[in-house]
């Protein structure tokens, strides 16, 4: 008796939680948590009895996953759709870190807009600005000689500074 009223319990309170474990995309939903329990950027869509959990507007299925396409928010290059465009980076360096074609990516058509911070598209190619340089990354930083001209400056007037409050 005392397992039969347990399971009934459990029953009754994932039924009244609407607890579920997730539905991968394709699979039939009826509502949006049944969706983004698995991925979060999915939603259910559809019309009522056949809905169906598909990527959310702005991102693409890659395997199970929903990846951010080009210009959507990103915390990292693993967020971002690397099918649609195999040279997409989490731009890092932007204020608001979106996914960008990385350098040397192909950035033609409507993608000439979309290289990363410091970079621009250079004959179909994104490519640092001067004074930026590649990284390994696919993204642009300040050039090792431009960092130490600068440092050099700020030295040279800091030992300035300092010789004119000794004499």
């Amino acid at each position: 008796m005392f397992r039969y009223t347990l399971v009934a319990a459990v029953i009754t309170l994932i039924n009244v939680l609407e607890w579920t474990n997730g539905v991968a995309l394709d699979g039939t939903c009826t509502t949006a948590p049944d969706c983004t329990g698995t991925n979060p950027n999915s939603d259910c869509t559809g019309a009522d009895g056949s809905k169906t959990c598909k990527c959310a507007t702005g991102y693409t299925k890659q395997g199970t996953a929903c990846k951010a396409n080009l210009g959507i928010a990103c915390t990292a290059s693993t967020d971002c759709d690397t099918v649609t465009t195999t040279d997409a980076v989490c731009d890092l360096n932007a204020a608001s870190k979106i996914c960008a074609v990385g350098v040397d990516g192909d950035c033609s058509g409507t993608k000439s807009s979309m290289c990363p911070t410091s970079a621009t598209c250079e004959t179909n190619k994104c490519e640092c600005t001067t004074g930026y340089t590649a990284t390994t990354t696919k993204l642009c930083s300040k050039s090792g000689a431009d960092v130490l001209v600068n440092s050099m400056s700020v030295l040279v007037m800091l030992t300035g500074l300092i010789v004119a409050k000794i004499f």
